[in-house]
């Protein structure tokens, strides 16, 4: 049996190749936070992605 969902859209799996002290930081400031290294990561990316995002596709 699988996790259960909490996302409405399909997700994709990606790898990601980290340093050891990048992977602890980000656990621990998702541990600080009551969060999942999962959702912290995708939370930035996200605000990454809106930040650079425009109507005419070009980068600001």
């Amino acid at each position: 049996m699988g996790r259960p969902r909490i996302y409405d859209e399909p997700r994709v799996t990606t790898a990601l190749r980290l340093t050891p002290a990048m992977r602890d930081e980000l656990k621990r400031r998702a541990g600080d936070r009551g969060v999942s290294v999962n959702q912290l990561v995708v939370a930035a990316l996200a605000e990454f992605l809106a930040e650079h995002r425009s109507t005419n596709g070009r980068r600001r």
